[in-house]
């Protein structure tokens, strides 16, 4: 007979619920890595949320750039994280740059393209140095 022994685990404590984050600053990050700042208004219970005065902040190496959508309505299959945003400290490091949507669309454009690049790259050193018999 085989006996199935529960290992200890450590217990971190309960997650904060959404009520806590209500009528407060939230940062949430969805599954696309999309990140949406707003006033957290109302959830349910399958996490949707409706966050007033949202923007969508685009962060492209130290370039930023915040898009206002005014309401926010996020299907809740696709919220991975969200937290209040701290009231005391600056919401952006100092060594960030904030710039127009312009110069942000062309930066991500050119972040692409540089890492379609690598992945081409490495594709092709792994085929080199794959063993032919």
């Amino acid at each position: 007979m085989t006996w199935i022994v529960a290992t200890p685990f450590l217990y971190i404590g309960p997650a904060p619920s959404f009520t806590s984050y209500l009528d407060k600053k939230v940062i949430v990050i969805l599954r696309d890595t999309k990140v949406m700042v707003g006033v957290l208004r109302t959830f349910d219970e399958y996490r949707n949320v409706v966050l007033q005065h949202a923007f969508e902040r685009i962060i492209v190496n130290t370039l930023y750039c915040d898009l206002p959508l005014g309401i926010f309505v996020g299907r809740g299959e696709n919220v991975i994280f969200c937290g209040e945003l701290g009231q005391d400290g600056p919401e952006i490091p100092a060594h960030m740059v904030l710039v127009t949507e312009d110069e942000i669309r062309s930066a991500q454009r050119a972040e692409k393209s540089s890492s379609h690049l690598r992945w081409t790259m490495r594709k092709r050193m792994e085929f080199l140095d794959s063993d032919v018999d």
